[in-house]
């Protein structure tokens, strides 16, 4: 690595006639701090892709400056700056990189918004869900299990819907980890354990299932229960998170559900998976949490994230995003969760 990166980091001279007891005198001295965080890292790095000369001596030229201030304790200020350089290479070099431009632009806006990584679970899952609603017959009739809010009954216009729930959960549960604020389970047919649901055996031709087996204590009753209640063929549409964070408590009895837990279960009671999809992978869960950042400093710490961290927020997310494009098969070690279909088998 160039010696100047280090001259930018630990105050070393890093130009004839600047000493280091000078540059501790100026002004620059109050910025060390941000110099050595993760965003001056990244930058620096970036710098290096471009030219063989790196940020650092242009920072420290332009740091003496006495029109800096504060701001740049900030980070407003190194990120102009490492603009500046990439536009000013590219111009000497007649070979602009306009990507590296348009991905500074985006950290400066200090919106998490800029980013889409981390912010696809609830929309894949629900576009997911409904593709495979739409693929039953029309007239068919669907048990919507554990349905809460029921938020799938307007993409079963063509099916018979009927809705099951325990009808406890409030929104408010015990005010421990996520809750909803609010939870409105008037519309429910059933109310009953989903263990134990009160219909004939071979009742319905499908049933649905999303998002509600973190919240079972005894999650393989539950799909037996489903295996009992379809017909012969019929189809068992399910999702639940690969990994959670506390929510709906204290109705929270599982952080997630593997690959593994399906093939086992499913087969034991009686279904066929015929798909089992993941949502999302590694980076795209990462994002979702960072993205949580800001809301669990203020519930569990009585703080806030600052302004400077504000910009290793984006510089992160920034990362992610590039990587999640990349990914290949990360949803091995960590994703939202499977999306599964399943038949129940013709013969007992």
């Amino acid at each position: 690595m160039p010696e100047s990166f280090f001259s930018l980091l630990f105050g070393r001279e890093t130009r004839p006639g600047i000493s280091g007891a000078h540059l501790v005198k100026s002004r620059v001295s109050r910025h060390v701090a941000a110099l050595r965080s993760a965003v001056g890292y990244f930058l620096i790095a970036l710098g290096n892709r471009i030219s063989p000369h790196p940020l650092a001596e242009l920072a420290i030229f332009r740091l003496e400056r006495e029109r800096y201030s504060r701001q740049l304790a900030r980070g407003a200020v190194l990120f102009s700056e490492f603009k500046y350089f990439v536009e000013e290479r590219a111009r000497v070099n007649g070979a602009p990189d306009e990507s590296l431009v348009m991905e500074v632009e985006r950290i400066l806006t200090l919106d998490p918004q800029a980013y889409q990584v981390g912010q696809s679970n609830a929309s894949t899952r629900k576009a997911w869900v409904e593709g495979a609603l739409a693929k039953i017959p029309a007239g068919a009739r669907l048990l919507d299990a554990g349905a809460g809010e029921c938020p799938y009954k307007p993409a079963c216009g063509h099916l018979e819907y009927v809705s099951q729930d325990l009808a406890k959960y409030d929104g408010l549960g015990n005010a421990v980890g996520l809750q909803t604020g609010q939870w409105n389970t008037s519309s429910i047919d059933i109310i009953s354990d989903i263990a134990e649901i009160p219909r004939p055996t071979a009742s319905f031709d499908a049933i649905l299932c999303t998002e509600v087996l973190e919240h079972l204590p005894r999650p393989i009753s539950a799909i037996k229960e489903f295996a009992r209640l379809l017909k012969p063929g019929g189809t068992l549409i399910l999702t639940a998170p690969f990994c959670s964070l506390t929510h709906f408590a204290p109705y929270h009895y599982s952080t997630g559900f593997s690959r593994y837990f399906y093939a086992t279960h499913l087969k034991d009671c009686g279904l066929e998976i015929i798909e089992m999809t993941p949502n999302g992978n590694f980076f795209e869960f990462v994002g979702q949490e960072v993205r949580r950042i800001g809301e669990m400093a203020k519930q569990y710490c009585d703080d806030e994230i600052r302004e400077p961290e504000r910009y290793g927020v984006q510089v992160v997310l920034s990362m992610l995003e590039r990587l999640s494009k990349a990914d290949r098969n990360s949803h091995e070690m960590l994703h939202f969760g499977y999306q599964i279909c399943a038949t129940r088998n013709l013969a007992p």
